[in-house]
């Protein structure tokens, strides 16, 4: 038989959606937050989430890295398309019920966080489910196809 052959982009693209409400608050902020390290300013943001995976997250530890639980981190993913998307398109998410129109997309790259000196972690499936792999920042080289000039130690 032979192997599956899949071609991977150049930049890698990540991918983070957010309701667009949001948008201003983060701008505001200067940054985006990890759900665990949200500023208590009192800004708008609009919950666009399943409750019942949150409450998962919130107690799902990170085996590797920094440590700590899913939401010490800025979540994003490798695809566009998400089962979260499907619920919010569906209306399967309490509290939602605007669709996907009023959802954006911010997109970066693998590459840039690599060359941003961040640490991070990242995963092969769903970060809830008990049998997805965790890999720590220094690891990226060795799954992604990265040129010699875009690995960065991240051991400081």
């Amino acid at each position: 038989m032979e192997k599956l052959r899949v071609s991977v982009p150049s930049p890698i693209p990540i991918y983070r959606f957010m309701h667009l409400g949001n948008l201003e608050t983060c701008l505001r902020r200067g940054a985006l937050h990890a759900p665990n390290h949200t500023p208590k300013d009192n800004l708008p943001y609009r919950t666009i989430h399943n409750v019942d995976i949150q409450n998962h997250r919130m107690a799902r530890p990170i085996p590797c890295g920094p440590l700590g639980v899913i939401h010490d981190y800025v979540s994003f993913y490798f695809g566009y398309f998400s089962p979260m998307m499907l619920q919010l398109k569906t209306g399967r998410v309490e509290g939602y019920d605007e669709g996907q129109a009023p959802l954006i997309y911010l997109v970066s790259s693998v590459q840039k966080i690599v060359r941003s000196g961040a640490r991070y972690v990242f995963s092969d499936g769903h970060g809830i489910a008990q049998f997805t792999q965790w890999e720590t920042s220094e690891k990226v080289g060795a799954v992604f196809p990265l040129e010699a000039s875009e690995q960065r130690s991240n051991d400081a």
